[in-house]
């Protein structure tokens, strides 16, 4: 039964018709195309951000905004967000808000806490680390650098890790913790060496050698100076080199003053050769306060002159206040207390107007010791009374300090919390979107591929039609009244045999198939060839000769070819139209219903179910539908 001609003409419509509604819309292609854009665009965005964000701080706030509005907007990885926060931070720490680029290093750790990228949680809490640890915070500054260090060990990075002891131990020598400094110190050196990072190297060489000679360690502390030195200069780092042989005079100031001149003066060379447009401002300093050790007043007040000079060329309040303070030393040691005084006092307002606590504390220190030894003890007096207040008020500050930290670090996982929401929004809409793409493309693929199927199936189904057609006609035109098995034809003589032995096979023929028309024992599914033969009184192997006249035949072939005509038979009468299979197959002769399909499709070419359900309905041979 032809399937129906119209159902692939209703299938394409409908087809036709999801087609044009996907392109109606924005099409996926165009959708691809603007994401590309917008990549490209992002791509550009970062490179001009990382570009300026050492040269020009304001330019890279900028670019990085741009970069995280449309993070924030496609809902991309938090990964890319905190490197993009990151290089904001770095900005304001370049234009000298620290505030803005610790609020903003909060905002990236929660962000890693919250997406549990623990190496993003190390990498920001190592920086704040050492923001904080710059602002003298040390606290809080220890709390996030250990964190930066468990992290950091625990994904292996040792590099990172190395640094992160290095600062660490920084941390722990400005806490007066010199001992616990050296294990972290050690611990740096050890993997700057083992990863061949020699620059690091000669750097954390002067940190230790600056941390013996705090403890006292001379000796120790100039081995690693000299380390640091020969490491340096094998790298060629003119700026960390200078800086060794600066600490190196700076150690011996008091015990080897002239050996402590050359480095001063190595210190000066090096920068002159290096950078000629930087100042050897401290280098000269440094040199005027050997004189004063040495007690050379003049060539210290020459120095100093030569300092302040710099120090007003470069507006340098600080250094200049540090000069009056060397004036105020050498007065001091020569008998003009009142002239000393005098320049303290400037020093104090200066390190005052510059919000130098430490430098203020330290000039007043002096100026109340100069007041003593003037025996002017209320005025001594009133200056430790400032001193007192000025420590309470930084114990006051140290404590502020801590609680704008937790501010800021509340505000940043508000404003995260509001970002993750945002970005959860957007990200669901975005999947809204892919899902109805998906399902849209999932059933344009389905009705394809149906239609596809239903052609192939389609034309498989008329080709197998017509064939079945073809076999069972030419089977029923084969068949007649007496050979009606297909095949069966009158035996010739067989070459090299008798002519009587081949009359007598003829005649054993024809007497088999009258005895098989109309006896039909074939009905009988336990026939043999000893039965038939006893019937017509004759061997087994005359049966088989006469056979051999046959096609293709032998016994059972011929007694099944009956049995398949019977078959056949009772199918095409009406009043067998409700037997089964099963009874059917019994009562053709079959003794089994495998046997029974096996034998009817050997002789017909055509399964007999297909026979049974069609052949009654078959069209013509001209009317098959194409």
């Amino acid at each position: 039964m032809p399937l129906p001609r119209t159902l692939p003409i209703l299938l394409f419509r409908f087809l036709s018709v999801i087609l044009i509604l996907l392109y109606s819309c924005n099409s996926p292609f165009t959708a691809e195309r603007q994401n590309k854009q917008e990549r490209v665009r992002y791509e550009n965005l970062i490179s001009k951000a990382r570009l300026y964000v050492a040269t020009q701080p304001d330019s890279a706030l900028l670019y990085a905004d741009s970069a995280i509005q449309f993070l924030l907007k496609t809902g991309n990885t938090d990964s890319a967000l905190i490197s993009m926060m990151a290089i904001k931070a770095q900005s304001w720490l370049n234009k000298g808000h620290s505030d803005s680029a610790i609020n903003i290093l909060l905002r990236a750790r929660t962000i890693a806490i919250g997406a549990s990228d623990t190496l993003a949680q190390a990498n920001s809490s190592f920086k704040l680390g050492e923001i904080l640890a710059d602002r003298e915070d040390y606290n809080s500054a220890e709390k996030y650098i250990k964190e930066a260090i468990l992290l950091f060990e625990l994904h292996k990075k040792e590099y990172k890790l190395a640094a992160a002891y290095n600062v660490f131990g920084t941390l722990l020598i400005a806490k007066g913790d010199n001992m616990k400094a050296q294990e972290y110190l050690m611990k740096a050196t050890a993997i700057f060496k083992r990863l061949g990072s020699f620059n690091a190297l000669g750097v954390i060489y002067i940190t230790i050698a600056r941390n013996n000679n705090a403890m006292g360690n001379k000796d120790v502390a100039a081995k690693y100076y000299k380390l640091a030195i020969s490491q340096l200069a094998q790298v060629h780092d003119t700026s960390n080199l200078g800086i060794a042989y600066m600490n190196m005079g700076v150690m011996l100031r008091t015990t080897a003053p002239e050996s402590a001149m050359a480095f001063y003066r190595k210190a000066i060379a090096l920068l002159a050769a290096s950078d000629s447009s930087e100042p050897p401002i401290v280098e000269k300093y440094n040199i005027a306060n050997l004189y004063l050790d040495q007690k050379q007043y003049n060539k210290a007040l020459e120095e100093y002159d030569k300092v302040l000079e710099l120090c007003r060329r470069y507006n340098l309040a600080g250094g200049i206040a540090r000069v009056y303070s060397g004036y105020a030393s050498v007065y001091e040691e020569t008998g003009k207390h009142g002239l000393a005084t005098s320049y303290l006092i400037k020093a104090v307002h200066i390190a005052d107007s510059i919000g130098d606590v430490s430098l203020a504390l330290k000039l007043r220190q002096s100026l109340m010791d100069n007041y003593r030894k003037q025996q002017n003890y209320d005025a001594a007096m009133l200056i430790n009374d400032t001193i007192k207040i000025i420590h309470d008020t930084l114990t006051a500050g140290g404590n502020k300090t801590v609680l704008r930290t937790m501010e800021q670090l509340h505000q940043a996982e508000n404003k995260e919390l509001e970002n993750r929401i945002l970005k959860k929004e957007l990200k669901n809409q975005a999947d809204q979107t892919v899902y109805r793409w998906v399902i849209f493309t999932v059933l344009a693929l389905a009705l394809v591929l149906m239609f596809y199927l239903y052609r192939k199936i389609s034309r498989l189904y008329v080709e197998r039609t017509k064939a079945y057609h073809i076999l069972i006609s030419k089977y029923k035109q084969e068949s007649e009244l007496l050979n009606r098995l297909r095949g069966i034809r009158k035996p010739d003589t067989l070459p090299g045999t008798d002519p009587d032995t081949a009359h007598d096979s003829n005649y054993l023929l024809q007497q088999l198939i009258e005895y098989y028309v109309t006896e039909k024992p074939y009905l009988d599914p336990k026939l043999k060839v000893a039965d038939v033969a006893e019937k017509l009184n004759c061997s087994r192997k005359a049966i088989a000769t006469a056979l051999k006249g046959c096609k293709d035949s032998n016994f059972n072939t011929f007694t099944n070819r009956f049995r398949v005509e019977t078959a056949i038979a009772m199918s095409d009468n009406p009043a067998y139209k409700n037997y089964k299979t099963e009874a059917i197959a019994h009562d053709s002769g079959f003794g089994s219903k495998s046997n029974f399909y096996d034998m009817f499709e050997s002789c017909t070419g055509v399964k007999f179910n297909y026979y049974r359900r069609y052949h009654t309905t078959l069209p013509p041979d001209d009317s098959i539908d194409e």
